[in-house]
């Protein structure tokens, strides 16, 4: 479960993700137990996507408004069954 700010950049330490959609970004970080987030600068062309393993870097002293940016804060992980 993901929590979306649209037009907002998480900051910290990023590392680049595999990904060439948004939902693939999402998956890869998904996948990684160390990622609690990503950020997705849709004006680039490849989309370039960035994980984020600190909750901090989601807080509102941490986010820079930047249009075209979507930050997704993950809230909760599922089990591969879906639980």
């Amino acid at each position: 479960m993901w929590l979306e700010h649209v037009d907002l950049q998480a900051n910290g330490d990023t590392s680049s993700i595999d990904g060439t959609t948004e939902e693939e970004c999402l998956m890869s970080c998904a996948n990684d137990l160390s990622c609690l987030g990503i950020s997705v600068d849709m004006n680039d062309n490849p989309l370039k996507c960035l994980s984020h393993a600190g909750s901090e870097d989601f807080g509102s002293d941490r986010m820079d408004n930047q249009a075209g940016t979507k930050s997704y804060q993950l809230i909760m992980r599922c089990s591969p069954d879906g639980s």
